[in-house]
């Protein structure tokens, strides 16, 4: 079964199902979904959500990005919407251009929101799909996290995080030919990057700091 979730206009939309555990068996599917902001998604993409038993969304996006990228599911009847927003605020990312202590400073600093991301993962009535706008920082966090706690392998998760390279090339390169005049060139291609090391080193400040994912 594939992992990718092909709908139009949706870059990075992957099942986290699929992956081996050290209890011997494989994360299950249609339980968590991860991805990009569904605020271009075709008609097709709700259609699919529920055809999956997907009925909770839970956007970790900033305010400001909500605002100006709405989502379609705020008023959906069958697809409940749940917004948490992973960061404080725009002050939050300006200091910070080094994406793995951007990483360390959520887990760190953020834990209020990513628990309140994973309580709603563990009590919602069926399968949730977890997205910020790439798919790719807040939500891979989110997902390793997810993923850590199930048992399954760090270079796995890794391996998990890093695919992200793959389907957001295509966005990657337009987004880099929209720069910032304010960011450098090469901070801004390691922020738009998915490289293995960044989530290595996620994974080593957990183990170092809390002694591991139940810590």
């Amino acid at each position: 079964m594939c992992r990718h979730i092909a709908i139009p206009q949706m870059y990075n939309m992957r099942d986290l199902g699929g992956l081996p555990t050290h209890a011997g068996h494989d994360t299950p599917y249609n339980v968590f979904w991860r991805g990009d902001s569904p605020h271009n998604g075709s008609p097709l993409l709700r259609e699919i959500l529920l055809e999956h038993q997907i009925t909770t969304v839970i956007d970790v996006r900033q305010a400001d990005e909500c605002e100006k990228y709405p989502s379609p599911f705020v008023r959906d009847t069958d697809i409940r919407y749940i917004h948490i927003p992973l960061l404080a605020g725009r002050g939050d990312t300006l200091e910070i251009l080094e994406l793995r202590d951007f990483y360390v400073h959520i887990v760190d600093d953020r834990k209020h929101a990513i628990a309140a991301v994973l309580q709603t993962c563990a009590t919602a009535p069926a399968g949730v799909y977890v997205h910020c706008q790439l798919g790719k920082d807040r939500t891979g966090i989110i997902s390793a996290l997810l993923l850590l706690l199930a048992g399954v392998d760090d270079a796995t998760v890794i391996a998990d995080y890093a695919a992200t390279t793959h389907y957001l090339h295509a966005l990657v390169t337009k987004l880099q030919s929209e720069r910032p005049s304010h960011i450098p060139e090469t901070a801004f291609v390691e922020l738009l990057s998915a490289y293995p090391a960044t989530m290595q080193y996620l994974i080593s400040h957990i183990h170092t700091q809390y002694g591991g994912i139940s810590g």
